[in-house]
């Protein structure tokens, strides 16, 4: 993690989650009135993957089994919704799909 004063290290515990705040101590800015360094707060971002392929889909899926968490079925987009009610329901045969 860079700092004022150089590298330090962080180690993210398991389980952090988007936003989490951490803080280095004696690391951040120094103290107008010369009485050391204050704090450097550490906000986490990070960032989740909007599209899977079917592979990592299952994947997660299995890991949530095994963790015996609850995972929602997958939601569709407003334009699935759309196409959907514009076809009455029907998907769309591609060619040479068995029927």
């Amino acid at each position: 993690m860079p700092t004022l004063t150089g590298a330090a290290s962080l180690t993210l515990p398991k389980g952090t989650n988007h936003g989490d705040v951490f803080r280095l101590r004696h690391k951040g800015m120094p103290d107008v009135r010369g009485r050391g360094q204050g704090d450097l707060l550490i906000r986490t971002l990070i960032d989740i993957p909007k599209k899977l392929t079917k592979r990592q889909e299952e994947l997660l899926r299995e890991l949530a089994e095994i963790d015996q968490k609850h995972v929602s079925t997958a939601r569709k987009g407003f334009f699935d919704k759309v196409k959907e009610w514009l076809t009455g329901g029907v998907e769309e045969k591609k060619e040479g799909s068995k029927p």
